[in-house]
């Protein structure tokens, strides 16, 4: 009995996990910062807070991003604009990774790109499992009236 006990210790201590945090960003803030108006935006941090990885649009090749450990080109401007969005500063210490998803609110509707990216973010963080990772989703809550032009 003392085996197992000790046994499922240490297996909880080797256990990953992975937490998401949702920040729901109002037009005018989207509107007012300095990141690129389009949807859906991906960032990747390191442990130290440094952005190892930024795209726009669907990025299919996320998971091999995770691999990356040099910083981005202009990282520091890339970090100051995406930064005033993230009320405040991430305890990028506490994770092996932070990722940074800017969707829009009503995906479904007006950004079927988010929808997937959504989807891949969700597969990553399985596949991923082995890494402690923070995903933190921006959905931009558009309160203007917009329409939809199918071509």
């Amino acid at each position: 009995m003392y085996r197992i006990f000790i046994l499922c210790l240490l297996l909880s201590n080797q256990l990953v996990c992975a937490e998401e945090t949702v920040i729901v960003v109002s037009e005018d803030s989207y509107f007012g910062s300095k990141i690129a108006k389009s949807t859906p935006q991906i960032f990747l941090f390191d442990t130290q807070g440094v952005v190892i990885h930024h795209n726009i649009g669907t990025d299919r090749g996320l998971k091999s991003a995770f691999k990356k450990t040099k910083p981005i080109q202009n990282e520091k401007v890339t970090k100051e604009k995406i930064m005033p969005l993230l009320e405040g500063v991430p305890k990028f210490q506490d994770y092996d990774f932070t990722l940074v998803f800017i969707t829009d609110s009503n995906e479904k509707d007006f950004c079927p790109p988010c929808l997937k990216q959504n989807k891949i973010n969700k597969k990553i963080m399985d596949l991923l499992k082995d890494k402690n990772i923070h995903l933190i989703t921006l959905p931009i809550e558009f309160l203007s009236k917009r329409t939809v032009t199918i071509l």
